[in-house]
């Protein structure tokens, strides 16, 4: 697992964790798509971070950035390791906790 602010640009992953407590960050980034199961890539990293969901593409700041983790290289299925536990949230969305 990985912060989406330490990948390179041109790679990406599945989101398998938003790790904020704040509900307006938390709507915020669930409207543009970006939720646990769903595989972004980083288009560029300065001055902001542009990242593409899907046919989408949206501009982050750092603080966010650091709050989205990816599996890099996932085929899509989210499997916890063993010191993780998967539960399904709102909607049968996964996450790891």
């Amino acid at each position: 697992m990985i912060a989406l602010s330490s990948v390179k640009s041109g790679e990406g992953g599945t989101v398998v964790a938003l790790k904020t407590e704040d509900e307006t960050l938390l709507r915020k980034l669930m409207a543009m798509g970006v939720s646990p199961g769903i595989s972004i890539t980083l288009e560029q990293r300065f001055p902001s971070y542009i990242i593409k969901v899907g046919r989408t593409r949206a501009a982050l700041d750092r603080e966010i950035a650091q709050t989205i983790y990816l599996l890099r290289g996932s085929g899509g299925a989210i499997r916890p390791t063993p010191n993780q536990r998967l539960w399904r949230g709102i909607h049968g969305i996964p996450w790891l906790i």
